[in-house]
């Protein structure tokens, strides 16, 4: 979405509480607010449960005050809110269950996917061992697929900042990948 959509956009949600304004807002945020808080929490449910709370939170919060940057503010808030989630209920893993409802015809074979189960499962368990804002970024950038001016908003930080952070974060993945 272009910027001066964005902020149009948000002119008419705190101005005139503009559903169909705010609508087309959270449609052109709410796959890549849906890939980030997959990637950030235990369960697809987790997810979605913190996704309608964060849409909710910035529905009431751009009706009452200006806001600049609808995606800045939005993965402000949904770090905020995963930040939380882990607060009270602790780092714990979960299972998702979509896997173990599938009848046996229908999951793939284990030679098909073996490599890339443990490519999946190396790059993962390494993400985890990254410092929280290395892990961010990286979501962020490659499996939210945000711009670098998208991250710097959502951050607080400078676009030069966000790539040097971006940087910083693969040479740290990379270290910490065993093959």
């Amino acid at each position: 979405m272009q910027r001066a959509r964005e902020r149009f956009l948000l002119w008419r949600v705190h101005r005139f509480k503009d559903n169909a304004a705010f609508e087309e807002l959270y449609v052109a945020f709410s796959e890549k607010m849906e890939r980030f808080l997959r990637h950030k929490l235990p369960t697809q449910e987790d997810a979605e449960e913190i996704g309608a709370d964060v849409f909710a939170r910035l529905w009431e919060y751009a009706q009452s005050t200006r806001v600049e940057s609808f995606s800045g503010l939005a993965f402000k808030m949904a770090r905020d809110r995963c930040a939380k989630f882990y607060h009270v209920k602790g780092r714990t893993i979960a299972i998702d269950s979509e896997e173990a409802d599938l009848a046996p015809d229908d999951r793939p074979s284990p030679e098909d996917t073996t490599a890339q189960v443990m490519d999946i499962e190396t790059i993962e368990a390494s993400l985890e061992l990254l410092k929280d804002e290395h892990k961010d970024a990286i979501i962020m950038r490659y499996l939210s697929e945000m711009s670098i001016g998208e991250i710097a908003e959502a951050l607080e930080k400078s676009e030069n900042a966000v790539r040097i952070l971006i940087h910083r974060a693969l040479k740290a993945l990379r270290e910490k990948i065993v093959l």
